[in-house]
């Protein structure tokens, strides 16, 4: 994923990613009569580069942990958040 090609696929695969989360959104907003914190797109974007992210660090490490246990991570990271993840109650979080 170097040079200039490995830029175009990886940004590439990120506006997949962040479609598809953005489409399952909004049905899962529409289903459930709810209105997101934060604006679609925004929430849609960082899964999306949080997801690509790791991937690339996954393949570049020799994948440390096997498909269904970061599949694992990262849902418990992105449901519960960073604060949970690491043990700590949000309220001892500096934003």
């Amino acid at each position: 994923m170097n040079g200039q090609g490995g830029f175009n696929v990886s940004r590439r695969l990120h506006a997949i990613i962040a479609r598809t989360l953005q489409q399952e959104s909004e049905a899962q907003i529409a289903q459930h009569k709810i209105s997101p914190k934060v604006p679609l797109d925004f929430l849609c974007n960082y899964f999306a580069g949080s997801m690509l992210s790791l991937i690339f660090w996954w393949l570049e490490f020799n994948q440390p942990y096997p498909p269904a246990e970061m599949a694992r991570l990262f849902r418990e990271v992105s449901f519960y958040g960073r604060a949970h993840a690491m043990g700590l109650d949000p309220s001892q979080m500096d934003l």
